[in-house]
């Protein structure tokens, strides 16, 4: 199965945006036939005014100029927020939300993977037809994730990388 989309709950659910990032940095590296120096990625953690342009960096390497915009829309921000705003007819268990995402995203519901820390997210993720990912936190570790019907219940993000839930997904 081709993932073309992550779709998070944040209510609840802790996202480490630091990995993210630098996931993001190390594949765009890698498609231009390098490597990300995590000597020099160390220098922007935690700041926005390092002295290190992993861009610039990344232009000197390949030896010509990058389409910057282009590139930089594939690793930042958010392409789509969907949000039940109070509103109970949006509000999970029901899917409104995920399926608004999938639509604003223009991806199947086979093409996307959802993580949740709730029974009612899994529930609405299922309802969907979006595979899932629990990460159940304090609150939620004993509601039932797996009954639920989430497809994979972790303690952690942390154990299992992208690698691994791609390689996942194509066995299935």
């Amino acid at each position: 199965m081709p993932v073309r989309a992550f779709l998070f709950d944040f209510d609840g659910l802790i996202l480490d945006t630091e990995f993210a990032a630098r996931a993001g940095w190390e594949r765009l590296y890698r498609e231009h036939g390098h490597e990300l120096p995590t000597d020099l990625w160390a220098t922007l953690v935690g700041t926005t005014h390092a002295p290190w342009d992993p861009m610039g960096h990344l232009e000197e390497l390949v030896g010509e100029p990058l389409e910057r915009d282009a590139l930089t829309e594939q690793d930042a921000g958010w392409d789509a927020i969907c949000t039940a705003d109070r509103d109970p007819a949006r509000a999970k268990p029901r899917p409104v939300l995920y399926l608004e995402a999938l639509e604003l995203l223009d991806v199947a519901a086979r093409e996307a993977v959802a993580f949740e820390d709730s029974p009612n997210g899994v529930l609405a993720a299922k309802a969907a037809g979006v595979f899932c990912v629990a990460i159940p936190n304090e609150v939620t570790r004993d509601l039932g994730l797996a009954e639920a019907g989430a497809d994979i219940v972790l303690d952690s993000l942390a154990e299992l990388p992208p690698e691994a839930l791609f390689r996942r997904l194509s066995d299935d």
